[in-house]
C-alpha cells in the first residue's frame, strides 16, 4: 500500500468522519424536494430557506459526550461557537439561538451555563429560549441557531468546482486545551471585538462575492472537511 493509499484509508476510518455516516440515513427519510422555499439543505453547514430576497439560515449542533464529561465549561462555550461558525460559513450573520439541556441530576451544571454565557457575550448572539430535560440518565447540550443572508450572497459548500483554488482560512494563534487536547481553540482567549470582527469578515467576503463556496472546518479536520465539500459538490 502506498503512502497516499494509507493516508486515504486513515481519513476514511477516522472517527471524526465515520461518526457522521448515519446522517445520510436520516436525511433520506425526510426529502425536501416538495418544499419550494428550501434553497439548500443536505450537505450544508446550515439549511437555507428562501424568504423573499433574503434567506433564513437554520442550523443545529450538539456537543460530544466526551467533551461534556471532560469539561462542562468548554462544552457550554463551544456549543455556541460551533453554531455561530455554521452561520458564518454560509456568509450569514447570526440572529438568535435556542437550547436543549439534558441533566441526570435535575440541576443545571453551573460550569455549563457559565460557558454558554461567555459564548453569548463573546459572539454577541442572544439565547432566546429552549427546553430542559431534568430527568435523563445523561448530560447533554444542544443548540439551534438562525441567521440571515441575502439570497445572492449565500455561500454553499456544494458549489465547489474543478479548477477552483482551495484556501484554508485558519487563525494560527490558537491553543489545545488541556482538558480536550484534540480541540484547537482560537477564540476563548481573544477579545470579543476581535472574534466578532473575524466572523463579520466572512459575511463581508460573501457580500463582495470573493468566493463561491465555503465549508466550516469541523471534526474531520482539514482534509476530511475538504472531502465533505467535494462529496457534496459537482
Amino acid at each position: 500500500m502506498s503512502e497516499l493509499e494509507k493516508l486515504a484509508d486513515t481519513i476514511r476510518t477516522f472517527p471524526g468522519i465515520t461518526r457522521k455516516n448515519a446522517i445520510h440515513n436520516i436525511v433520506d427519510m425526510f426529502p425536501t424536494d416538495g418544499f419550494p422555499n428550501v434553497f439548500a439543505a443536505e450537505g450544508e453547514d446550515a439549511a437555507v430557506i428562501e424568504n423573499g430576497s433574503m434567506c433564513v439560515l437554520f442550523a443545529a449542533d450538539g456537543i460530544m459526550e466526551k467533551l461534556m464529561m471532560a469539561d462542562p465549561y468548554l462544552a457550554g462555550y463551544y456549543v455556541v461557537l460551533v453554531n455561530v461558525n455554521d452561520i458564518a460559513a454560509m456568509g450569514g450573520r447570526p440572529l438568535g439561538m435556542v437550547d436543549v439541556i439534558s441533566s441526570r441530576t435535575g440541576d443545571l451544571n453551573p460550569e455549563l451555563i457559565r460557558g454558554m454565557q461567555d459564548g453569548v457575550e463573546k459572539f454577541n448572539v442572544p439565547l432566546v429560549g429552549g427546553h430542559t430535560h431534568p430527568d435523563c440518565n445523561f448530560d447533554s447540550i444542544e443548540i439551534s441557531i438562525i441567521g440571515s443572508v441575502k439570497k445572492d450572497d449565500v455561500l454553499l459548500s456544494s458549489t465547489a468546482k474543478a479548477g477552483d483554488d482551495v484556501v484554508f482560512v485558519i487563525d494560527l494563534d490558537g491553543r489545545f486545551p488541556e482538558s480536550v487536547p484534540y480541540t484547537y481553540d482560537t477564540t476563548s482567549h481573544k477579545t470579543k471585538e476581535l472574534v466578532q470582527a473575524q466572523m463579520e469578515a466572512v459575511a463581508e467576503m460573501a457580500e463582495k462575492h470573493l468566493a463561491h463556496a465555503c465549508k466550516d472546518m469541523s471534526n474531520p479536520g482539514h482534509i476530511g472537511t475538504l472531502g465533505m465539500m467535494l462529496e457534496s459538490s459537482d
